[in-house]
């Protein structure tokens, strides 16, 4: 199995969109608490762009293994 490079978004999401707003490839989503936002990593290509846009830096790197 391999590993992949993934975003993941921290508990200090601060639910701003942000990071949703930039992001082609519908990765990224309200989380069911709907206290913050959470990645989809079927969909992540870790481009990165969800990072550069975080005014709080809540969204770090993660590996998934598929």
């Amino acid at each position: 199995m391999a590993k992949r490079k993934v975003a993941k978004i921290t508990n200090d999401c601060i639910n701003c969109m942000a990071c949703a707003s930039v992001c082609d490839f519908d990765a990224i989503r309200e989380a069911e608490s709907g206290e913050k936002h959470e990645v989809i990593p079927e969909n992540c290509t870790y481009c990165q762009t969800c990072m550069g846009m975080c005014p709080v830096s809540a969204i770090i790197e993660d590996t998934v293994t598929e």
